[in-house]
């Protein structure tokens, strides 16, 4: 989880929605000030998330005892995150995700990792990959993920991946974050440069995995998808 201490400002990255490109934007825009907390697990949920940036000796109130605790803790020891701190994150369409998350895993899981999910992938079946997904909850629904309801739901905010730099952009004005860097493409699916007729595009969903997404994501397509940013030009 990335957390901007100056903009009191966290990533929460859902996985295969442009976090990667994200997650960069957000190192060469805030740079020292940034706090990239457990790296090597950037899909908590944001509940989790926060919890777990929040571990660690509170730091001091006096100004000059936090000027001595930076110095000491170091910028990459625990910090106590703001209670009223702000949440981003990006919505992708549900169809779009599971299609691109199978095909990742494809490519980069290995065929004896430990979770049935990802070795689903790894054998080809989307199937039972997106039963696993949607029926057997081993990929949490947005709602669950960004904690829908909730205290911090208040403050967050959500871009939508179908265009994301224009809606990443549209959330930086409305959060009054100054920016000028551009959002570069990092870890790009290569089916999302392919032709219609590429293996991405033949992976199809049946009547029952139809239902079975649309039941899941249910929050998304009732609630989700109309609070999506989306720039300027798509704003009503």
């Amino acid at each position: 989880m990335l957390y901007s201490r100056k903009h009191n400002l966290v990533f929460a990255h859902y996985p295969k929605t442009g976090g990667s490109s994200v997650g960069t934007w957000f190192r060469e825009t805030f740079g020292d000030d940034l706090i990239d907390h457990e790296p090597d697990i950037p899909h908590h949920h944001v509940r989790k998330g926060l919890s777990r940036l929040r571990c660690g000796p509170r730091p001091p109130r006096s100004p000059l005892l936090q000027l001595l605790y930076q110095r000491t803790q170091g910028p990459t020891s625990p910090h106590h995150v703001r209670h009223d701190v702000r949440v981003l994150g990006v919505l992708r369409e549900p169809f779009d995700l599971l299609r691109s998350l199978f095909l990742y895993w494809q490519r980069t899981a290995r065929p004896d990792d430990k979770s049935p999910f990802i070795r689903s992938a790894v054998a080809a079946d989307f199937t039972t990959f997106v039963w696993l997904a949607t029926t057997k909850r081993h990929l949490p629904n947005y709602h669950r993920f960004f904690g829908v309801g909730t205290r911090v739901w208040q403050r967050t905010t959500l871009v939508d991946f179908s265009n994301l730099e224009a809606g990443l952009q549209d959330a930086m004005n409305r959060l009054a974050v100054p920016t000028v860097v551009r959002l570069p493409n990092v870890n790009v699916n290569p089916a999302r440069r392919h032709t219609p007729t590429s293996p991405g595009e033949s992976l199809t969903f049946d009547t029952r995995m139809d239902m079975a997404v649309r039941r899941h994501f249910a929050w998304y397509y009732d609630e989700g998808r109309s609070v999506c940013l989306r720039g300027f030009s798509h704003a009503a």
